[in-house]
């Protein structure tokens, strides 16, 4: 029992993840200012579910200033298919996060609830496809959140039902939603609902409305087999068309062959009447002269 236990220990701890931060001074963050905040600069590589722990920070601190400080995060381009855990143990303060570039499959509710505070949350150029039921259920703070080019095609409607101020938000990039807008409550609120009316999961919309997914699944089955159709002619056409080609190239070319034995058959015939004219001048000439030399 105790092998076992050390074991389970050695294996959480080789599964852990150090952080190193650069810290910067008044990071502005459009819907948040920031004290203090820590960029990492250490590819995490969390590729895994299992290796989403982050245990310690290296890096140091300015003067007089402690981790308690620190009220945001920045952790753009680096290798993050899971969200971390455990931030919330380092820095408990957080205002903001920032995963942007970080190539995220999936974030979940208790990803975000250990951050009750948080107000920015930027998650763009990432690889999202659902934002599950009361996803910000834990932050009605939020005031930005930031999904541009993420692959999200489902939105539940109780996602953003927690949220209370939300100024910025941004769906552009999308599947099934392209809008976004900076600093205004209102258009916010508007975009999230056509994110919600847009984005709706199949299977959700197959329960609901079946004989209308069946039909949209035969049209697009139909559509399929008629652009095979349509690049089968047009492959069929570029075949004809090369033939076509093929064709006329040999035409020419014998065309031109022909000419060219026309031609030569035109120069031989006036070579051989040149010919005859000498050998019919030279045989007149022969004669005069018998004729001449007989007389005398």
């Amino acid at each position: 029992m105790k092998f076992l236990f050390i074991f389970f220990a050695i294996f959480q701890l080789s599964n852990a993840v150090t952080i190193d931060c650069n810290y910067h001074k008044d990071g502005d963050w459009w819907a948040v200012t920031l004290k203090y905040y820590c960029e990492v600069t250490n590819d995490l590589n969390i590729n895994s579910k299992d290796m989403t722990d982050i245990d310690g920070v290296n890096g140091e601190l300015p003067s007089g200033i402690t981790l308690d400080d620190i009220q945001g995060v920045n952790m753009e381009n680096l290798t993050t298919f899971y969200f971390p855990k455990g931030l919330e143990k380092i820095f408990k303060n957080l205002l903001m996060i920032d995963i942007n570039y970080g190539r995220l499959k999936e974030i979940h509710q208790n990803d975000f609830s250990p951050f009750p505070q948080l107000k920015s949350l930027e998650l763009f150029e990432n690889d999202i496809e659902v934002l599950e039921d009361d996803l910000f259920k834990f932050n009605p703070n939020l005031e930005m959140i930031w999904l541009s080019s993420n692959k999200i095609f489902h939105v539940s409607p109780t996602a953003f039902a927690a949220i209370k101020n939300l100024r910025y938000i941004s769906f552009d990039s999308n599947p099934c939603a392209s809008q976004y807008v900076q600093n205004n409550a209102t258009a916010a609120k508007i975009i999230v609902e056509n994110a919600i009316k847009n984005c709706v999961d199949q299977k959700e919309l197959e329960v609901k409305f079946p004989s209308l997914i069946k039909t949209i699944k035969s049209i697009e089955k139909a559509l399929v087999i008629l652009d095979e159709k349509i690049e089968n002619k047009s492959l069929n056409r570029i075949v004809f068309e090369r033939k076509v080609d093929e064709n006329s190239n040999n035409l020419g070319l014998i065309c031109f062959m022909i000419g060219g034995f026309l031609f030569l058959g035109v120069i031989i015939g006036i070579m051989w009447m040149k010919f005859k004219e000498i050998l019919i001048t030279d045989s007149v000439r022969v004669k005069f002269n018998n004729s001449n030399e007989i007389q005398m």
